[in-house]
């Protein structure tokens, strides 16, 4: 450009559509601020996820029951299987949910000893490694990370 000339965009801008745009948009921050339906899927998601960890040993592998544990626990005729002597564990998961997110877990007293693995029974005497049942596997974050996404745009 030379001296005083000035390079000039001429914008016009129609409310026609504005309105649609707004609506857009206001669904948009409405559904974000009550994400309970996504939010309820992800706790579902979760629950078959942990279903799973229990009907596959863990996600990864839960360390082997000790030989001498197992071969009492098959003879009374439980299952092989770390963490499915009664079924209680498992069956005493449950969810929380509300509109900005959810937890899942269990009361049971020793579920914390499962999770985290250490020593327990009288006197602290029996090592227990952690099984880690209560996890989260990167697929699932991930679900649930597009399921909020696309919650928010579109609402479903």
């Amino acid at each position: 450009m030379r001296g005083s000339e000035m390079a000039t965009l001429r914008l016009r801008l129609s409310a026609t559509g504005f309105g649609k745009v707004i609506a857009v948009l206001q669904g948009n921050i409405d559904r974000a601020n009550n994400l309970t339906t996504p939010m309820k899927q992800g706790a579902d998601l979760m629950m078959e996820s942990i279903a799973s960890n229990f009907s596959s040993g863990g996600r990864p592998a839960w360390v082997p029951l000790s030989a001498k544990y197992l071969a009492r626990k098959v003879a009374k005729g439980y299952s092989s299987t770390p963490l499915t002597r009664t079924g209680d564990l498992k069956a005493s998961i449950g969810s929380e949910v509300n509109s900005m997110g959810f937890r899942l877990g269990t009361s049971l007293p020793y579920s914390r000893i499962h999770q985290k693995g250490g020593n327990a029974g009288r006197n602290h005497a029996s090592f227990i490694p952690k099984r880690p049942y209560l996890v989260f596997q990167e697929s699932d974050i991930e679900k649930i990370n597009q399921s909020v996404v696309d919650y928010i745009r579109e609402g479903s």
